[in-house]
């Protein structure tokens, strides 16, 4: 997934999107997913050929189902890959920020993606 490529929206203009706006930075502070807006670009160095990257913007039907799915990806980062000492650690924070954004979720906010595939063959 391209961090990058993610903007939020609302079906509403009037929606508050903070929740889902800060839970958007906090995870593109952390060192992940760097690689995928350079996909192509890293087949190519390791000797693949015709590799290239279409972008999709995400239906409309599958917004909320990838929303969600990125939620659990996050979730699962702050309990393996955080520091959960204590209530106060990044992991417990990044779940009460997921809670926050669960919550604009059902109010109509939702991160808008635009999906990307990325191909490339063996040379040879």
């Amino acid at each position: 997934m391209n961090l990058q490529s993610i903007t939020v929206s609302a079906i509403n203009s009037s929606l508050d999107r903070t929740a889902m706006k800060q839970l958007l930075e906090e995870v593109r502070s952390l060192p992940i997913g760097r690689w995928a807006p350079r996909l192509a670009e890293v087949c190519a160095e390791s000797g693949m050929v015709d590799s290239k990257t279409d972008k999709y913007h995400c239906p409309p039907d599958m917004v909320i189902p990838f929303c969600q799915n990125q939620f659990g990806a996050f979730e699962e980062i702050s309990i393996a890959a955080m520091d959960n000492e204590t209530d106060e650690s990044h992991g417990p924070r990044l779940r009460r920020l997921l809670g926050k954004a669960h919550d604009d979720l059902r109010k109509g906010v939702f991160f808008d993606y635009h999906l990307e595939v990325t191909v490339a063959r063996k040379a040879g």
